[in-house]
């Protein structure tokens, strides 16, 4: 579900600042028809979206099934991955940041 919200473009994700970056930038180039357009484009991209994602999410299953408890050995990778997620979108080391600096530079970036 949280993916599903990232894709669509909601708050707090980086993609709903870039939906409103572009629909600013329409706004103030006067390009009203272009940004009816693509208002229209992401409601029904939300729309179909919800059609589909939204019954998976809370709706009822076909078939009832038990599923076995998972062992701490078995949820460890993800646990780890999740911590390292965690910590690399609170504290990014400055070899990594040298690397992200680098190919912003050689992008044409600052």
């Amino acid at each position: 579900m949280v993916g599903t919200f990232a894709l669509l473009g909601f708050p707090p994700f980086g993609s709903f600042v870039g939906e409103l970056l572009i629909l600013s930038a329409l706004v103030s180039s006067r390009q009203m028809l272009v940004f009816a357009a693509f208002c229209i484009l992401i409601t029904m991209s939300f729309v179909a979206m919800a059609r589909t994602i939204f019954p998976m999410i809370w709706g009822e299953p076909h078939e009832k099934h038990d599923w076995p408890r998972q062992t701490f050995l078995a949820a460890s990778p993800k646990i780890g991955f999740l911590v390292i997620l965690i910590v690399l979108g609170i504290y990014i080391p400055p070899v990594v940041n040298g690397l992200i600096v680098q190919v912003a530079t050689s992008l044409g970036g600052p």
